[in-house]
């Protein structure tokens, strides 16, 4: 045996007691070419909630907001597409910290309109007063996985968390806020990569989720439940990695259920597909929204580009309007006061038809633009 020979000989009997001895890396560290885009479809619900992250729908009472996330839950129990759109199918969690007293009847009533097959049985509900979600999380996954192994099922794909403010104990403490958020992430990753759908409210009289901010900047997805009558609206007003603007509308309808043992009849609700309502551009325009309008007008003046018959604007120029045009009130960090507007502004604008949307084609890349309605 050569030199050289013995040298490899030596280095690979080296190499392979250290791989032997080495613990297992804490961190994952992958180099340019090991890193892999992957097959696996990204959302959970095509456009509005993403697979392996959380999202939050959050509305004013009366918004339909955890009948919402109740009809989606079922469907994607079933493997119902839900509005025209995609599901991944799986078991689904409902952990109702509230309301939970009434959704017997309104599953009632969802199996009584939908008629479903035996895929429905992958949809479990938890009726639970209120946890601290930062401290009780490994103990909601141990639960999940035990009674989810007694039917052989495997992890779910969606757990719904309704409501955020039941799983916290000061929901406008940053501190707490960001431990809950950390804890839907654990739950996540400790169920082979799960959808989570936080249900919150809203300010009193404001558009925006109540409690720390840090709830909006943590969450992958946000989804803004919005009564207009007839319907209710869900609009992604945030979207990671996706598009924001998508808009599904709902409308709800009483069914009857059979009377209970003394003979009284019971009445539930259920959600069906309904038209987008379309709805004019208020007279006088908030300050926010009026900041929006100049945006989007600056950007198409600057770089006006015609799209059939109208003139229009990149999402991304209009974004830069919008930095530039935003006025702070002063308190707080300026920077995430605007951010917070912009997301607030392009979500209004939608629901109040200021403007509309399409995503085209430009130099190889899919580009967003937008042009005003009114």
């Amino acid at each position: 045996m050569t030199d050289s020979q013995d040298q490899d000989k030596i280095v690979s009997l080296s190499a392979k007691r250290q791989s032997k001895h080495q613990p297992t890396p804490r961190f994952r560290i992958r180099r340019f070419d090991e890193i892999d885009l992957g097959d696996k479809p990204e959302y959970l619900l095509d456009g509005f909630i993403p697979r392996g992250a959380t999202t939050m729908v959050y509305g004013k009472p009366g918004s339909c907001k955890s009948l919402w996330a109740l009809d989606v839950a079922l469907h994607v129990a079933q493997g119902f597409p839900y509005r025209g759109r995609d599901v991944f199918a799986g078991p689904v969690i409902f952990v109702a910290f509230e309301g939970g007293e009434g959704m017997p009847k309104r599953v009632a009533a969802w199996d009584q309109e939908h008629k479903p097959g035996p895929h429905a049985r992958r949809f479990y509900l938890m009726e639970q007063e209120s946890m601290l979600l930062a401290d009780d999380w490994q103990a909601l996954v141990d639960a999940i996985r035990t009674r989810l192994r007694q039917d052989q099922q495997p992890d779910p794909v969606l757990v719904i968390l309704d409501t955020l403010n039941r799983g916290i104990q000061d929901e406008n403490s940053n501190k707490e806020m960001v431990g809950y958020l950390n804890a839907c992430d654990s739950i996540s990753k400790a169920l082979d990569g799960c959808a989570v759908l936080i249900v919150h409210h809203t300010l009193h009289d404001t558009d925006r989720p109540r409690g720390h901010s840090s709830a909006m900047g943590n969450c992958s997805g946000l989804i803004s439940m919005e009564w207009n009558a007839p319907a209710v609206v869900a609009t992604v007003t945030k979207m990671k990695d996706g598009r924001t603007g998508e808009q599904m509308a709902s409308k709800t309808r009483q069914v009857m259920l059979p009377h209970d043992r003394k003979g009284i009849p019971r009445t539930s609700v259920v959600l069906d597909a309904a038209e987008l309502p379309t709805k004019a551009a208020p007279a006088r325009l908030t300050k926010g929204l009026a900041t929006f309008k100049a945006a989007v007008r600056a950007a198409i003046d600057q770089w006006p580009v015609e799209h059939g018959e109208h003139k229009v604007t990149s999402l991304q120029d209009v974004r830069a309007k919008h930095k530039l045009l935003y006025e702070h009130n002063g308190k707080g960090d300026a920077d995430k006061a605007e951010r917070v507007a912009w997301r607030r502004g392009l979500a209004r604008a939608f629901a109040v038809n200021l403007i509309d949307r399409a995503t085209v084609e430009v130099e190889g890349y899919a580009t967003d633009i937008l042009w005003l309605v009114s």
